[in-house]
């Protein structure tokens, strides 16, 4: 899995009537590394060579997620709620994109193309997933209601750790669910022919 870069659990500062509420924004950005080859495991091999190292191994395609929150804690009729709060998500995805497809037989070209397709969507779904945890979270993050700022500041932040932890696990699991999806592509059982091919990853 790739690890999640720079999740702080954002200082939520104090300030004086403002409404809560919550929102969730993201980016999306597509990056591509360019890969050589005709033969699916000419073409397997060199993305093995040139796509993205996550863990010390090589993956298939990956999505890196950065998450930030902003937010005020603010005080009112004697509770102190969350104001102003955002979970902002950037992705990045990175998928592997042959430098000359004319140049393969058709067959070969067709394996690839929904080999392509199953790896878009892959990242996609993993995409899903954070923007769901995110959605969820600032539902929760919205109906705190503490008697202090203190213990509404150390509530929301508990439930951004929280969040983090266990939408990483759902991560994990989806992408131990998507083995068998991925074995069953044409294109890398021609690949690897019996090796057990890297996955896509988040």
């Amino acid at each position: 899995m790739n690890p999640k870069a720079l999740l702080p659990a954002a200082a939520l500062l104090v300030t004086m009537g403002i409404e809560a509420h919550a929102d969730v924004e993201f980016s999306n950005d597509i990056t591509f590394f360019d890969v050589k080859g005709t033969t699916p495991a000419e073409i397997y091999n060199s993305i093995l060579d040139n796509s993205l190292k996550i863990g010390g191994k090589r993956t298939l395609a990956s999505i890196t997620t950065k998450l930030t929150q902003k937010g005020d804690v603010v005080e009112a009729d004697g509770s102190c709620k969350v104001g102003g709060h955002k979970i902002i998500l950037n992705f990045v995805v990175n998928r592997p994109r042959i430098e000359n497809e004319d140049a393969l037989a058709p067959a070969t070209r067709e394996d690839w193309e929904q080999m392509s397709i199953f790896i878009r969507s892959h990242e996609e779904l993993h995409r899903q997933i954070w923007l769901s945890c995110a959605q969820e979270l600032s539902t929760k993050i919205d109906t705190i209601a503490e008697a202090t700022c203190n213990k509404t500041s150390a509530a929301a932040n508990a439930l951004w750790t929280a969040m983090v932890q266990d939408c990483d696990k759902l991560q994990k699991s989806f992408d131990d669910a998507q083995t068998k999806a991925l074995l069953s592509q044409k294109f890398f059982a021609d690949a690897t022919q019996g090796q057990a091919p890297v996955q896509p990853a988040e």
